[in-house]
């Protein structure tokens, strides 16, 4: 009869080569970001037409090349890294435009207060706030080429319900491997990311959906490629090699509640 390390070795021999690359870095990339020192480009949404770049309200654009892509066209994204962050920003149109400081953790945060105009005003301050935002580090694929670019998502206000349903579906991804079922690294999967109209009493605006696409097939020489240039990103993540240079203006125009909780 053969032994269990047999009986294991038998079964990771038979996976396939997708499964065993994702056991094998299983629960080594679900953390929350830290800092910074390469600079990344945005993905936005556009809150109004900008012919110089060439978009219109409701296009997703990138901050640094100025590609477009259309409202309502899926854009393939392989999340790479998260971190939520409370962002402390002056009143708009004093300083530099940039934010006073960047808070890790919310018990780090001053304490506020909620105005009339929903931002979450600090305690005693100057009139600066806070702004509690989700950070998704991701790669956006080019399908015609399948060459990849890498970029931040920024998601506050009614924009962190889609933040907490993308970190929903990352966890409840879950494969068969030599141990038993696993959750695989973030960056595991492609989804599709595109825009689309919302609204409530206080305006209308453009936000994101989101949905799974696939996963990378690592059988592929190019969406291993894919996988690799991810884990180099997360690993420059989390080295402190990625500087993030943060714009006081909002991606969406929206104008609705902020939702504080994570999940």
């Amino acid at each position: 009869m053969a032994n269990n390390n047999t009986k294991l070795k038998e079964v990771k021999d038979q996976l396939p080569a997708t499964t065993s690359t994702f056991e094998e870095d299983s629960g080594q990339y679900q953390e929350n970001l830290t800092a910074d020192d390469q600079s990344i480009p945005f993905l936005k949404i556009a809150s109004k037409s900008d012919d110089e770049i060439g978009c219109k309200e409701g296009d997703a654009f990138n901050s640094v090349t100025g590609l477009v892509y259309a409202k309502g066209d899926n854009i393939k994204v392989v999340p790479v890294y998260f971190e939520p962050a409370w962002i402390e920003w002056a009143p708009r149109g004093s300083g530099t435009g940039g934010p006073i400081n960047i808070f890790k953790s919310e018990k780090d945060a001053p304490k506020t207060e909620r105005n009339e105009e929903y931002k979450d005003m600090i305690v005693g301050g100057n009139g600066n706030y806070i702004e509690y935002t989700h950070q998704h580090y991701c790669l956006i694929i080019d399908p015609s080429v399948m060459t990849t670019t890498s970029a931040l998502v920024s998601m506050k206000s009614t924009q962190l319900k889609k933040s907490k349903k993308l970190n929903t579906m990352v966890l409840s991804q879950v494969l068969q491997g030599s141990k038993g079922p696993f959750n695989p690294p973030r960056f595991a999967y492609i989804y599709n990311f595109k825009t689309i109209p919302e609204s409530n009493n206080k305006g209308e605006w453009h936000g994101w959906s989101i949905s799974l696409d696939r996963m990378l097939q690592m059988e592929d020489d190019i969406e291993m490629g894919i996988y690799a240039t991810a884990k180099m990103f997360r690993n420059a993540i989390a080295a402190g090699d990625v500087e993030v240079k943060h714009e006081q203006d909002g991606e969406s125009g929206d104008t609705s509640d902020t939702d504080h909780n994570v999940f």
